[in-house]
């Protein structure tokens, strides 16, 4: 970043740098690459003989995927990656069943 506030300066020197935003760097997954979770778990959803909550969701794509030994912050990590994920395709891909915590979830 210091070479890119070197190269502003030279063309603007009263431009001020700090109010560029720094960009969000994404922790990466695992076992499930980026873009891919929503996928993994409408797999599990179409075989699965009823509505399932998050949790439920991302014991089984470890399972499918074998998977063994999670440590509870990456479960929970994974968990809300799921979560999020049904979330934003709630209506379009999956709808939440029932009323209450912890949602229960199936295909639309």
């Amino acid at each position: 970043m210091i070479h890119v506030e070197a190269v502003i300066r030279l063309f603007d020197p009263a431009y001020n740098v700090r109010s560029i935003a720094a960009r969000r760097r994404y922790k990466g997954n695992a076992w499930f690459k980026r873009g891919t979770i929503l996928r993994h778990a409408l797999d599990v959803l179409r075989k699965a003989q009823g509505p399932l909550t998050a949790r439920e969701l991302a014991e089984r794509m470890l399972a499918a995927r074998g998977v063994v030994g999670v440590t509870p912050k990456a479960m929970r990590s994974l968990i809300a990656s799921v979560q999020t994920s049904l979330v934003n395709h709630e209506g379009k891909t999956v709808r939440r069943v029932g009323e209450g915590m912890p949602g229960r979830w199936q295909i639309a």
